[in-house]
């Protein structure tokens, strides 16, 4: 599912994202990414989320995309390998586990709606202040 670990094919794979709308399959590859502790390439792609889905200010998808900027903004290439500073991944492994946690709550919420005959909107992957979760 994920590319090789050259740069070049990194490159590619993200054009790619890019280009497409699918949300989901964008939020199962940076799980993917995560799970294979590839650190820029998750960051780069959480970097794609910016656009696609309403990031309320204070939320656990603001702190992952924060969290990917700086690993990437601290990033150095040494002998041909990515070295990022310590503790950025984590960070950004932590924060990514809290927006997972949050979206698994609103797939549980609108499958227990939809059960129970409600029609209410729960965004995918972030929410605004206020809103029913």
């Amino acid at each position: 599912m994920l590319p090789d670990r050259t740069r070049e094919a990194e490159d590619a794979f993200v054009a790619v994202w890019t280009e497409t709308e699918d949300t989901e399959g964008l939020l199962e590859v940076i799980d993917v990414a995560m799970a294979e502790r590839r650190p820029m390439l998750a960051a780069r792609l959480v970097g794609l989320l910016d656009g696609r889905v309403e990031i309320p200010p204070g939320s656990a998808a603001e702190h992952a995309q924060r969290a990917a900027r700086f690993l990437l903004h601290t990033a150095k290439q040494v002998r041909g390998e990515w070295s990022v500073e310590e503790g950025a991944f984590e960070d950004l492994e932590a924060a990514w586990s809290d927006v997972r946690a949050d979206r698994m709550r609103r797939i549980r919420a609108r499958q227990r709606d939809a059960l129970e005959g409600k029609r209410t909107r729960i965004p995918r992957v972030a929410r605004r202040k206020g809103k029913r979760e």
